[in-house]
This record gives C-alpha cells, sequence and structure tokens, in this order.
C-alpha cells in the first residue's frame, strides 16, 4: 500500500521520522518529500500529483500553516490533502492535542518576537497564517475524523494502529464520515433513540433523581475536589476533542451511580452541556465470547432503527462522541466478562458504573465521580426535594419530617445513608403513614418495598394453575431467585455472592426446586410467578436479552439473598442443635478471603447478612455477626458499640412519642440496658445517646410521678448522678422522687468505672 505523508517540515521533523518509520515498519511504500530527489515539473504540482496517486494520506498538523506558493489558494500541505480528497483517496488525519505542553508553543506568539513586531507587514502575514491554519483545522474537523496526538511515540503508536485498517486485504476497512452527515443521523434518529432509552425498564425505575453531592477527580487532576453538586457545565472537558476517555461512577450499593448515569444521559439527550443531542447507548450485561462494546451498541441501535448503521457510521459516531455507552454493573461481571470489555472498549467516551474503584481500567484518562452518602444534617432537606420531584411537597407535615429523619436515623444507625435508603424509607411513610407502621431496620424496609410495587388489585391476576401468588408466595419466591443469583459460580468457581443477571430457565428450575431453595411449583406456576415478577417490575430484564433476569436494585437483591441464605442456614442447622452449616459457610468466607486477600466485590452482601443476623438473633451463632465484620473489613468491637448505641437510640425515640404506655415502656428497655452489669458498653450507650433525653424528662413536671421516677432509675443506672442530686437537693420536688433519686445514686467511681456493678 502507498502512503504519502503531508505536513510542514521544520517543526515536525521529530514527528515525521516517527511516522516515516511506522510506515515503513508496517511493510506500506512511504511517501515522503525528503525522498523525492528532483522533480521533472514544478514542485507544488508534482506533491499533488503524488498525492493522487497514493491509497491513504496521513495528514499531520500542528501549530504552523505552511508555504502558500500562491496567496489565497492554500499551502501546500492544504492542497495534497484536497488532491487526494478529489481523487477518492483515503486521508487519515492527526492534529497535535491541545493540552500538550508543545501547544503553548502556538505560531501567534511569533508575534512578539522583535524581528516581527518591528516590521507592520511581517505582523500581518503572520496573523494571516494563524487564522489560515485555524480555518484548516475547523475543515479538516468537518470533513474527517480527526485523531490527536502528543508526542511523537504517541502519534507513531496511533498509526501503528489504525493504518492498517486501510489496506487492501482488510475486509474491516473503515470509511470516514463527515460531521454534517453525523449530525443528520442524529437528527433523523434522535426520537426513536431518545424513546428507546427512556422506556428501558432499568431507566423507569429511576425516573426521580435527586442530586446528591459527589466528588469529581477529572483525569490527571491531583486530587479530587470537595463534594458538591454536579453541574453539567463539568462534563464538557470530557465531550471536547481528543483521546478516548473513561468516566467511572463508583460507591457502594445503593449510592445511586446508575441514577446518575442515567441522568447523565438524559443531559446528553437534552443537548447539554454543549449543544449537540448525543444518544446514551446502556450495556446492562456482559459481552460474549467475540463480542465487542462497538457491536453490543449496534445490536442496541439494530433493535431500535428500520435502517440499521453500518460499524463503519457507528465508530465514527463513537468517536465524534454522539454515542456514549453506559456500562452499567460492571463489578458485577465476572472476570472474563470484565476482561472482554475492557479488551474492547469502544473510542470516544464510555460512562461505567461500578462498587470498585478500579477494575482493571488501563490506557485511557480516567475521571471520576464518587456520590457522597447523605450527611445528617442535610436528610430533611434530601426528603423535602424528593417530595417536590414526586409532586407530593405538602404530602407531610414538617413533624412527620422530623419524625422520619429520626426514625431512619435509628435504623440504620453508624451506616452511611444512601439516596436508595433514603428515597425507600420516605416512600415507606408515605405508604403507612396512616397506619403509623414504619420499617423498624433496613431488611424490613427492603420487604417493605417488595409489598409496594406487589399491588396487583385483580384477584384473578393472582391465580394461576392452583397457585395464588400472594404477598407472601411473592417475598419467597423472590429471596430465592435472589440467592441463586448470588450463588451463581464466579471466576473462581465458587459462589461470587453479588447482584448478578441470571438466565430465566435457572430461575424456572430454582422456583422448581424443594424447600427451603426452592418452593416446589409446576412448570406452569413457576412460569406464571416469574411473568408476575416482571410484570410489577420486582424483576426485569437487562437490556433487549429477554433470556435473562435481575433484580432492579442491587441492595434490594443483596438483602433478599441475605435473608435466603439466613432462612437456608438456619434450617440445615435445625435438625442436629448445632450450628454446622453456620460455620461451614462462614469458613469457606475466611479461607477465600485469606486465599484472595478481600471480599470486596461480596462486601454489599455479606453486610446485608450481618444486618439480618442482629435482627433474626435466634438460630445465629454468637460470633457470626462478629466474623461477618471481619470479613467487611470492619472492627467487631467497634461494631459492636454501634449496634447498642443503635438499640439505646430506637428507645430514646420512643421517649418521645405522645404516648405514656409506649414512652415507659421504652424507660424499662433503657433500664434493662443500663442494668446489664455484664456488658458496660450498653450503659455507656444509654449514657451517650438517652442521657440528654432522659435528663429532660426527669425534669418535665408535666409527666406523671410514676415517669419521672422510672427515668431515675435508669439515670442511676446510666451512672448519670448529677441530675439525681440536683433533685434531691430541691426541696420543691415531690417526695417520692427525691427518695428515688437518693436510693438510684451511685458512687463516684461506678459513674466513672466501666466495669460491674459495686457491691
Amino acid at each position: 500500500m502507498k502512503v504519502f505523508l503531508s505536513s510542514t517540515a521544520v517543526d515536525l521533523e521529530a514527528y515525521r521520522k516517527v511516522a516515516d518509520d511506522t510506515i515503513l515498519r508496517l511493510s506500506h511504500e512511504s511517501v515522503v518529500m525528503e525522498r523525492f530527489g528532483p522533480l521533472p515539473g514544478e514542485p507544488v504540482k508534482e506533491c499533488e500529483r503524488k498525492a493522487r496517486e497514493c491509497d491513504v494520506l496521513v495528514c499531520i498538523v500542528a501549530h504552523r500553516y505552511g508555504f502558500e506558493p500562491e496567496p489565497g489558494k492554500g499551502s501546500i500541505t492544504r492542497r495534497e490533502v484536497e488532491a487526494a480528497r478529489v481523487a477518492g483517496r483515503e486521508v487519515l488525519v492527526w492534529i497535535v492535542h491541545d493540552k500538550h505542553p508543545w501547544s503553548q508553543k502556538k505560531e501567534q506568539d511569533r508575534l512578539t518576537d522583535p524581528t516581527v513586531f518591528a516590521d507592520p507587514e511581517k505582523v500581518a502575514a503572520v496573523a494571516r497564517s494563524v487564522q489560515a491554519l485555524q480555518e484548516f483545522k475547523t475543515w479538516l474537523e468537518s470533513t474527517y475524523t480527526c485523531e490527536y496526538f502528543t508526542t511523537p511515540d504517541d502519534l507513531g503508536r496511533k498509526i501503528a494502529i489504525i493504518l492498517p485498517r486501510y489496506a487492501p486485504n482488510n475486509t474491516a476497512r473503515a470509511r470516514t464520515y463527515t460531521r454534517c452527515f453525523m449530525q443528520d443521523w442524529v437528527e433523523r434518529h434522535q426520537s426513536n433513540l431518545s424513546a428507546a432509552f427512556l422506556g428501558l425498564p432499568s431507566v423507569q425505575a429511576r425516573q426521580v433523581h435527586v442530586p446528591l453531592d459527589v466528588c469529581l477527580t477529572l483525569a490527571g487532576a491531583a486530587a479530587p475536589e470537595s463534594p458538591r453538586l454536579l453541574k453539567v457545565e463539568d462534563l464538557a472537558p470530557l465531550l471536547a476533542d481528543g483521546p478516548a476517555r473513561v468516566l467511572l461512577i463508583s460507591g457502594d450499593g445503593g449510592a445511586g451511580k446508575t441514577s446518575l448515569a442515567y441522568e447523565i444521559g438524559r443531559w446528553f439527550l437534552e443537548g447539554k452541556p454543549t449543544g449537540q443531542v448525543r444518544f446514551p447507548v446502556p450495556i446492562e450485561s456482559g459481552l460474549a465470547e467475540g463480542e465487542t462494546v462497538i457491536k453490543k451498541v449496534k445490536a442496541w441501535l439494530d433493535d431500535h432503527l428500520s435502517d440499521k448503521p453500518s460499524l463503519e457510521l457507528i465508530e465514527c459516531l463513537l468517536r465524534d462522541r454522539r454515542l456514549i455507552p453506559i456500562l452499567d454493573h460492571i463489578s458485577e461481571l465476572t472476570p472474563a466478562q470484565r476482561q472482554r470489555l475492557l479488551a474492547g472498549l469502544p473510542p470516544g467516551l464510555v460512562i461505567a458504573t461500578s462498587r470498585m474503584d478500579n477494575d482493571g481500567w488501563t490506557g485511557r484518562p480516567m475521571s471520576r465521580i464518587v456520590p457522597q452518602s447523605i450527611a445528617l444534617d442535610r436528610l430533611q432537606s434530601f426528603f423535602l426535594e424528593y417530595l417536590k420531584t414526586i409532586n407530593k411537597k405538602d404530602l407531610l407535615r414538617d413533624d412527620e419530617l422530623m419524625s422520619a429523619q429520626s426514625q431512619l436515623r435509628r435504623i440504620v444507625g453508624g451506616k452511611p445513608i444512601t439516596a436508595l435508603l433514603a428515597q425507600m424509607f420516605i416512600d415507606d411513610v408515605i405508604a403507612n403513614r396512616q397506619k403509623g407502621l414504619l420499617a423498624g431496620s433496613v431488611p424490613q424496609l427492603m420487604l417493605s418495598y417488595v409489598r409496594r410495587l406487589d399491588t396487583s388489585a385483580d384477584h384473578s391476576e393472582r391465580q394461576h394453575n392452583g397457585l395464588m401468588i400472594d404477598g407472601r408466595r411473592v417475598q419467597q419466591a423472590l429471596k430465592c431467585l435472589a440467592l441463586v443469583s448470588h450463588c451463581q459460580a464466579g471466576g473462581d468457581g465458587e459462589s461470587a455472592y453479588q447482584p448478578r443477571e441470571f438466565p430465566s430457565a435457572l430461575a424456572k428450575a430454582t422456583l422448581q426446586r424443594q424447600v427451603p431453595e426452592g418452593m416446589e411449583l409446576s412448570a406452569l406456576q413457576a412460569e406464571a410467578m416469574l411473568g408476575y415478577l416482571i410484570e410489577v417490575r420486582l424483576l426485569i430484564h437487562p437490556g433487549e436479552d429477554t433470556s435473562e433476569l435481575r433484580f432492579p436494585l442491587d441492595p434490594l437483591a443483596d438483602y433478599l439473598a441475605a435473608l435466603a441464605q439466613l432462612e437456608v442456614l438456619e434450617t440445615s442447622d435445625l435438625s442436629s442443635g448445632i450450628p454446622k452449616a453456620w460455620e461451614a459457610f462462614l469458613l469457606g468466607l475466611e479461607e477465600r478471603q485469606e486465599r484472595s486477600g478481600e471480599l470486596e466485590r461480596e462486601r454489599g452482601f455479606l453486610l446485608a447478612l450481618r444486618d439480618t443476623a442482629l435482627e433474626r438473633r435466634h438460630g445465629v451463632p454468637k460470633d457470626a455477626t462478629d466474623r461477618l465484620a471481619r470479613l467487611c473489613r470492619l472492627k467487631p468491637e467497634e461494631e459492636r458499640q454501634k449496634i447498642v448505641e443503635q438499640r439505646a437510640r430506637k428507645w430514646t425515640w420512643e421517649l418521645r412519642v405522645p404516648f405514656d404506655n409506649e414512652r415507659r415502656d421504652a424507660i424499662n428497655k433503657l433500664a434493662a440496658m443500663a442494668g446489664s452489669f455484664q456488658e458496660a458498653e450498653n450503659r455507656q450507650a444509654v449514657r451517650k445517646v438517652a442521657g440528654e433525653r432522659l435528663i429532660e424528662m426527669l425534669q418535665d413536671e408535666k409527666l406523671s410521678l410514676v415517669e419521672r421516677c422510672e427515668v431515675a432509675v435508669v439515670l442511676g443506672l446510666a451512672g448519670l448522678c448529677k441530675p439525681l442530686v440536683a433533685v434531691i437537693d430541691c426541696s420543691n420536688q415531690p417526695q417520692d422522687l427525691r427518695r428515688t433519686a437518693l436510693e438510684e445514686q451511685r458512687p463516684v467511681e461506678w459513674c466513672n468505672s466501666g466495669g460491674a456493678a459495686p457491691a
């Protein structure tokens, strides 16, 4: 293949040499002016003739326009490019990247050169050259799909990658599309592709997006920015011409990664931030053997367009950032799937979501967004913003929001409050506000979410082949399916314990198994159950693949799988009375952690299992929650203290209810905690969490004397003696209260100790 090399000479000497060497190394004929020798005709005419006779012209453009033999008719480089174009030859264009340090040495700097500045004609000539260069670059970018380079080695590497595609024996030879053509294509298909994206079940499940603070780190930045709201303008650098880029959105399950990715997708459909419409292409499943992201994008476009685009056009649209793949759930892919995906990334911009900070991304600039958990002082404003977004801002009173905020803080304990948990909880408040029944833990909150979606009113829809699809069976089916999806083998052949997609055939077989792993349904009943779960969107198909299923929310899958795992372990241990199944399960996880060094990808499931074990308690070995904490890289002692404080917070919250019988029950629970002499952390938790409220109640003359005396007992057990002394010394206080306060005083060493009660 004959390749013509076109560029200015002096400033690009090192680059021309690398390009020439690369062309020769690829066994092509390199046509460069350095080897022209004496020419029979006019030099410029001969250059144009050689450009017309080549198979491919490689054009390199930097900061000089070059010599114009005839004013107004273009530089030699431009005339060579136009000659090749008119002759129908392939033209490959590389332009120096504007972020490269060399770009600071622009040609217009010559205007400050004293030898130039002193001569007005030279100044005007340089200004014309600068303007002509900019017009040339603009024309190239509107006519061809341009690549960008930095160092000579970078240019040589990119030529070596792209040039072989244009060899005569390469059947995958690419075609170049102008930006005008691509803009027309986008305008023609905007309606169809926008509707296709917005109509996806996973996108519709996240129609409501409440902005949260994020930590943004643009590629090349030394450190992440301080937490703040993401602005549309922050995405502009990712869409600029230049090298292919990755935007990674990472964080724990429920942090809002997918929700943010789809919100960015909606911005692109609206033409933000650059004024150009761009199409997000969701890829929700792994790549098959031999598949690439470009082929996956083509399959998605083919499903929604009557005139199916070619791979060459798709590649150009990707390179020009008119198509933006969104790769969801990267951390849940098997190692082989991740490796295939990373090896087959397309040009342009790719958005990815993952629970991991790094899944093996290399070779292209990466920007990062980490959604932040909701700070306690921002929780009520989040509730208000969420209610406003769903047009229910006047539904809850301020006191109801305050109560909801306290309740959520109580059930979450010391864990971060994610956007998903906050949205689930306020939905639970709305659904149950008349009944006054709210979820008391995160596992209960997940089951409450299931009940809200399981709202089919038509009784006939719930009856199939002798099966009544009631709420109990729906929960049982979901738990079985969540566990089997988590137990699919990973790259090491062991259960991955991650919320993955799973085959529909596996789901049907699971529902037909015997309990506790299955439900003993018939084949027709299992099919009816799956159809119902898909209808109410408790299960969804990833993308267009109806042979696969997944849960709409990863944390929901984690908690349902944890509930199912707990039931399986309890059932297995019930017959012997010895927790053999628990021991084998935990030992297997600990051995895996010892082999691999961490179980980071399984962390969501393990935390959910620990939550459900703490809530259930019965049938769970005493050391199980501590061992699960260690598997999640948590310190058991600190976690036990958090759990105790969470329990104290629960009863402290109950102290504010308007019903005296419920308040007294909470006082008795706190008294039991403070009086558990063998567990000093209980007394410390009561003192730390409930102390202030108990002192208020002791001093509240509106409360009954019995209640105030019971509070005095708790204060004494907790070692808070100063308020008791104040009551004893006040003659205006009721005699019974003063007597109780006197009886409940503890010595100073008791108040300050963390050990057993004194004799």
